[in-house]
């Protein structure tokens, strides 16, 4: 398909299994002092946001008939929200890499670099000619294992997945997480029940805690069973699953997106905040250990200390985005 732009034909190729890339692209950058870390005597909660960052368009007309500079002034809307909750962890969606309908930029390190995040990870599921885009986690928590999942492509809509990273709990280094970042599809049921047999068959062999975030595509108590069967096998439990002041899409008025959580794990504070960055309205929450989790892991002679299974060197001593405001 084709786009018009500034008097200027641009191409989006159609997006082929063998192009889009299964390895996830991992950014690290200098540590800020204003970055939420946790203390070394342990945090009683971890906090984690998720948001579809809508490929930078906000809740306006589509991306590609933005101005550049539209589309730096919306990520840095997003930017600031995540500034103003600092959650260690967050989870997005519809992210995108250098793009010709959005501005020919990475979104995702521009977040991270923005909001202090030490690390940004992000599956490429959808790649074409000037076009890149999908899931990410930006993290100031070390991170360890991380990987990114495509799910196998369908011929009516665009390629969807999810990438996952493991994460000490802060102050705690012997208390791994798993975290996700998943994007399920929007127009059927009965491709995203394949998708959900897909996460678990990815998932279901960690031993880990898993926080689960997302822009599911669907409700808890909807005729398509996808997300309960999700919580089902891989045991995970939703926030008040069946309440309706929780909306999250307010062009449908639906709950579609979702934070899911290990029983091992309790939310201590959960929130759909109403700032209009996305089409989408994000949500944050705090996450404890459940109170016979931590009595067991007080006691357990462990050795299984948080240590990352891989290094990287890309650091970053100037931000590669000064002066993009000018496109």
């Amino acid at each position: 398909m084709s786009y018009w732009r500034r008097k200027k034909r641009v191409f989006i190729q159609p997006v082929h299994e063998k192009k889009a890339r299964n390895t996830p692209i991992i950014k690290r950058f200098p540590k800020h002092s204003g970055a939420p870390e946790g203390d070394e005597a342990g945090d009683t909660t971890i906090k984690v946001m998720t948001l579809n960052a809508a490929h930078g368009r906000k809740n306006g007309r589509h991306q590609i008939l933005q101005r550049t500079s539209s589309i730096i002034s919306n990520l840095d809307d997003i930017a600031s929200v995540f500034n103003r909750e600092t959650p260690h962890v967050v989870a997005l969606q519809e992210a995108d890499g250098p793009s010709a309908w959005s501005g020919n930029f990475c979104h995702v390190e521009y977040l991270a670099l923005r909001s202090r995040y030490a690390f940004a990870i992000r599956g490429e599921h959808a790649r074409g000619i000037r076009l890149s885009y999908g899931t990410a986690l930006l993290s100031s928590l070390d991170i360890a294992d991380p990987m990114s999942v495509r799910f196998p492509m369908t011929l009516t809509t665009p390629p969807k997945g999810f990438v996952a990273c493991t994460v000490a709990w802060p102050g705690k280094s012997r208390l791994n997480v798993d975290v996700v970042s998943v994007h399920l599809d929007f127009s059927r049921r009965s491709i995203r029940k394949r998708q959900v047999e897909h996460i678990v068959s990815v998932m279901e062999s960690s031993k880990n805690p898993i926080i689960m975030m997302g822009d599911f595509n669907c409700e808890w108590n909807s005729r398509d069973p996808s997300l309960r069967m999700l919580a089902e096998k891989l045991n995970l439990d939703a926030y008040k699953p069946e309440a309706d002041d929780m909306m999250s899409f307010p062009r449908l008025g639906r709950r579609l997106d979702w934070i899911l959580i290990s029983p091992n794990l309790e939310f201590s504070s959960y929130r759909v905040f109403q700032d209009a960055v996305s089409d989408h309205l994000g949500i944050v929450t705090e996450i404890g250990i459940a109170s016979e989790t931590a009595d067991n892991r007080e006691t357990k002679d462990s050795d299984d200390r948080f240590r990352p299974s891989w290094s990287i060197d890309d650091m970053p001593e100037n931000d590669p985005f000064q002066g993009a405001a000018a496109g």
